[in-house]
C-alpha cells in the first residue's frame, strides 16, 4: 500500500469466537453467527482448492466438510477466526 502511495496505513487484528463459548454477552452472539455463517461456507470457500489443487474427489472433500463441520459444533472445541484488517488513506490524485 505504501508503494501505491497510500498514508495513515493500519492495521487491525481480530479474534472472533466460534460458537457461545466466549465470556460476555455480545461475544456469545458474535460467536453463534460467526459458528453460523462458517457452518454455511465451508463448502464454497475450499471445494476448488480440495478438488483441483490438492486432488481430492468431490465426495472426498463433502465428507471432510461434515467432519470439519461437525468440529464448528463441538462445544469442547474453544474455536476462532482471526480477521486481518488493513486500510488506509488514498493518495492524492
Amino acid at each position: 500500500m505504501e508503494e501505491a502511495g497510500f498514508t495513515d496505513i493500519e492495521e487491525k487484528v481480530v479474534k472472533v469466537p466460534l460458537g457461545p463459548w466466549a465470556t460476555g454477552r455480545q461475544l456469545k452472539e458474535l460467536g453463534r453467527y460467526e459458528r453460523w455463517h462458517m457452518n454455511q461456507s465451508v463448502e464454497a470457500h475450499s471445494m476448488a482448492l480440495y478438488t483441483r489443487v490438492l486432488n481430492y474427489s468431490t465426495d472426498e472433500a463433502n465428507i471432510l466438510f461434515a467432519r470439519v463441520r461437525n468440529e464448528f459444533n463441538d462445544r469442547n472445541l474453544h474455536l476462532y477466526t482471526v480477521y486481518r484488517f488493513i486500510y488506509g488513506r488514498k493518495p492524492d490524485a
